[in-house]
């Protein structure tokens, strides 16, 4: 996709130094203050992150988080002021512990917001879990099934999942994607999904900044689908889409985020099918492409909305079958023991110099974050705990 030249305020876009009002409370987002206790939020951060490998590791959690606090460890988007010096004490303390370092590596999702002074911890739940794959599984099938001239292109693109975007543009944050696509050979995905509920929706369009500014657009096109957890707008659900483009900024050419596509619904409240164009999910397939790489053959994904709600239907209803047990396991006619046994307890082998090197390279490489003044950016709203 081109990168066109656009009136001074375009729609929907979120320029630099804008505020906005919390649509709930009507009240003005101010800036996060620069008070912040950034040494105990980390420590609150990294207990939060142990609780949640030991979680993974199928342990109780203990203390705060454990199995007596469920909340704790469930909430799908916590939220917890920290700058950027604290961000980099945070690093420097995981990397200490070599253990929870690999957890982070490969295990954690998160988000840093530099501007913002905010550090996510993402927890998704089994629906946003469900619907996610089922909506990625079906962009590479059709990417799969391209035919002529445009199969050899949609074919060199894959799904790389929540495989961690870092910005190179001082003062965008690291960021892990509900699921990406990436041309073969791209720095970067050119595609990003993102599946939110109604805290992370407030924080779609900072998201949607950090990647398409932090990539210098080489991320053409993010698309937030929202789907409501409960409430009066339980079963609504619906669609958002951020390209590229610029705009005048004080004489200069800046680059932006445009939103084209605004909350648009692809479920009602009721849970019905939204029968519009509008919102169906479409994805030329230029988007997946790096903007130096020529050649690129027309065509589009398009996943209907009709398609979107058997999707999300489908998800609810695994995500229910497991919370209420009753999900399909074998008979116990079949089951002939009459007890497990776990292997031994061992310690965690030490990692060898090569990845104490490696550790050692990314801690310096996060304390090269850096805070740009002259941008002041809307806080997202923070979680309670």
């Amino acid at each position: 996709m081109s990168i066109g030249n656009q009136p001074p305020s375009p729609p929907y876009a979120t320029p630099p130094g804008s505020f906005t009002k919390d649509k709930d409370t009507d009240t003005v987002l101010t800036p996060p203050p620069t008070n912040e206790k950034s040494t105990s939020t980390g420590l609150r951060i990294i207990e939060k992150i142990k609780q949640l490998k030991s979680r993974r590791d199928g342990g109780s959690g203990g203390g705060e988080g454990g199995a007596g606090d469920r909340r704790a460890i469930s909430v799908p988007w916590a939220t917890y002021k920290l700058d950027t010096e604290g961000y980099r004490d945070l690093q420097r303390r995981i990397q200490r512990d070599k253990a929870l370092a690999v957890f982070v590596e490969h295990k954690l999702r998160y988000d840093y917001f530099p501007f913002l002074n905010r550090f996510i911890l993402r927890m998704p739940g089994d629906t946003h879990e469900h619907f996610t794959q089922r909506i990625a599984k079906e962009i590479q099938r059709q990417l799969d099934a391209f035919e002529g001239s445009s199969a050899e292109f949609a074919r060199s693109i894959t799904n790389c999942g929540s495989s961690r975007v870092v910005s190179q543009v001082p003062g965008c944050g690291s960021h892990d994607p509900d699921a990406s696509f990436k041309c073969r050979g791209a720095q970067f995905p050119g595609v990003v999904i993102e599946v939110s509920h109604s805290q992370k929706k407030r924080a779609l369009p900072y998201l949607a900044d950090d990647y398409i500014l932090g990539s210098q657009s080489n991320i053409q096109r993010v698309v937030g689908l929202d789907i409501e957890y409960g409430g009066s707008k339980a079963k609504l659900a619906t669609i958002s889409t951020w390209v590229p483009s610029t705009t005048t900024d004080d004489g200069e050419t800046a680059l932006i985020a445009l939103q084209t596509v605004k909350s648009q619904p692809f479920r009602d409240c009721d849970g019905n099918t939204v029968p519009s164009p509008d919102s169906d999910l479409r994805i030329p397939l230029q988007d997946f492409a790096p903007i130096n790489l020529e050649g690129v053959p027309e065509g589009e994904i398009i996943i209907s909305a009709q398609t979107m709600c058997d999707f999300l239907d489908a998800a609810e209803k695994e995500a229910s079958t497991v919370k209420s047990n009753t999900g399909i396991v074998k008979p116990p006619a079949t089951i002939t023991w009459t007890k497990i046994k776990r292997r031994a307890a061992t310690p965690p082998e030490e990692l060898d110099e090569r990845d104490e090197k490696r550790f050692c390279a990314e801690e310096d490489e996060f304390g090269e974050v850096q805070d740009d003044s002259s941008y002041k950016a809307p806080s997202v709203e923070e979680d309670s705990s």
